[in-house]
């Protein structure tokens, strides 16, 4: 398999996995629905963008957290996105 296909399908089958999780998460009475977000860390960070604008109207909020690791001091860069549910 090219390597553009298996990367789409891997993709794919993650955002799936994501929204399948969350369903479980749903069904459980100890957790609060409506307070569900998303932390995403190095590769979860630059995924998660478009996994939690997929599934936009499930998360409460989205945090993305990278490391630039060019610099000799690691500089951490942190995004926090309030979803609002309409």
């Amino acid at each position: 398999m090219p390597s553009a296909a298996k990367n789409l399908q891997l993709s794919t089958q993650r955002a799936k996995d994501l929204v399948r999780s969350i369903d479980d998460l749903e069904t459980r009475p100890d957790i609060a629905q409506d307070t569900l977000g998303y932390l995403g860390v190095s590769m979860g960070a630059a995924e998660g963008a478009i996994y939690t604008t997929l599934a936009q109207d499930r998360f409460l909020t989205a945090v993305f957290s990278t490391a630039d690791s060019s610099s000799t001091r690691q500089r951490k860069a942190r995004i926090r996105l309030t979803l609002r549910r309409a």
